[in-house]
């Protein structure tokens, strides 16, 4: 399929069935699941199935660079988009292609770019730094992520059972874990996400936090100002004097300070961990940083 926003230098790269790149749409050299696992690196790689969580299988392209020494690196790409490294599954590494259309110099650098950004690729082999990939030949090769997935592989199917794994696993080891900052601010991030999907979901609505000088989120606009002065009232809230505020139980606006925040959200980690677990819209990259945060060990 010939993506009209590809670069002309972008066209030119793609293989003929010879392995010369052409005009075209992907050909072949297709290269298989175990030949784009590199087996040099210290991690043994994730099978691709687990990438299915960071990527589109329908939208990473197989890729490959042909370096002057003779050896080749292998990936998955999103052409013209980026990928979040973080969200990763175990020995898989994200870079990003700069490419000056001007000079045709070619870039492989590990961090985000803005300047000349061309695309972002995965591969399991460790490439440090980068390297000078303007002497090599490079493209897009017959294939996506897809086809490297399991007979029957079904995505939504396979990111809910996922969820619904790791998130139970998140439950359990959450009991034995210990309060920080980082995983207050995931079960925040956590609460507010479940709460897009599903504005009305009891379960978590009085874990949604605000900063008491800009409380957009919770609704205010939608009350009376009689009815935010009775919930003042009741709940206590001063915006002058707590950074905080959400709704309680009985729904009154309840101030609080950076401790009781952080107290009330992990006093209901089970709550908002269980939530996302039973949220079909869940973002998956959402469901990997839970799984990482509240991992034991």
């Amino acid at each position: 399929m010939t993506d009209s926003r590809k670069s002309a230098i972008a066209k030119r790269r793609r293989r003929r069935p010879s392995g010369e790149f052409d005009n075209e749409d992907k050909a072949s050299a297709t290269p298989t699941g175990d030949m784009i696992r590199d087996n040099t690196s210290t991690v043994e790689a994730a099978p691709p199935v687990e990438l299915a969580a960071s990527l589109d299988p329908y939208e990473a392209r197989k890729i490959e660079f042909d370096r002057p020494d003779g050896t080749r690196v292998e990936g998955y790409a999103i052409d013209d988009g980026r990928i979040d490294g973080s969200t990763l599954p175990d020995g898989w590494h994200k870079y990003s292609m700069m490419e000056d259309d001007d000079t045709g110099a070619v870039r492989i650098v590990p961090q985000d770019v803005h300047v000349n950004h061309r695309l972002d690729f995965v591969t399991d082999k460790d490439l440090g730094d980068g390297f000078d990939a303007t002497g090599d030949d490079w493209g897009f090769t017959e294939g996506d992520l897809i086809d490297d997935m399991p007979d029957g592989f079904d995505r939504d199917e396979w990111l809910e059972n996922r969820r619904h794994r790791l998130l139970d696993q998140a439950v359990e080891d959450s009991d034995g874990a210990t309060m920080t900052g980082e995983r207050s601010m995931l079960l925040n991030r956590a609460v507010n996400d479940c709460l897009d999907h599903d504005p009305y979901n009891t379960s978590v609505g009085v874990y949604r936090i605000a900063k008491s000088t800009n409380p957009a989120g919770l609704g205010l606009e939608d009350m009376s100002e009689e009815r935010i002065r009775e919930a003042r009232e009741y709940g206590g809230w001063d915006p002058d004097k707590h950074q905080y505020v959400h709704f309680n139980a009985d729904g009154d606006l309840e101030g609080l300070s950076q401790e009781q925040a952080d107290n009330l959200l992990w006093t209901g980690r089970r709550d908002i961990l269980t939530a996302v677990r039973n949220d079909d819209d869940a973002d998956p990259t959402l469901v990997t940083v839970l799984s990482r945060g509240f991992a034991r060990g």
